[in-house]
């Protein structure tokens, strides 16, 4: 960092049935460090779970990602900043919708071949 900052530790767990997420911040000696630790315990999420996983999700998606500036009129900041917003899950459904079609045409060639 071009300057001593004021920031503090921070440490986020956040844990469900189907996965767990860690989240480190530090700062030290004009050095920034985010830490990340991600651990998948299944590969579906069932309808009963499905209420739960997302409110898990949403904690995450708030703990993932800092915004830095800095700058002659601005004081320097660090800030949590959602990273995942709404306006993403529009763009995310296409690449779903992509994959799938992609897959599909692909196992139908696999079938008949």
């Amino acid at each position: 960092m071009p300057e001593e900052w004021n920031a503090s530790h921070s440490s986020e767990e956040i844990r469900c049935d189907n996965f767990f997420m860690k989240s480190n911040f530090s700062y030290f000696n004009k050095k920034i460090l985010l830490k990340y630790e991600y651990k998948s315990y299944k590969d579906n999420v069932s309808p009963e779970e499905a209420p739960y996983f997302l409110e898990s999700y949403d904690k995450v998606n708030k703990s993932l990602a800092y915004k830095l500036s800095w700058g002659n009129n601005v004081e320097p900041e660090i800030k949590m900043h959602d990273i995942l917003s709404r306006k993403n899950y529009g763009l995310l459904s296409v690449a779903v919708v992509v994959i799938l079609i992609i897959g599909f045409i692909i196992w139908r060639i696999l079938r008949n071949g």
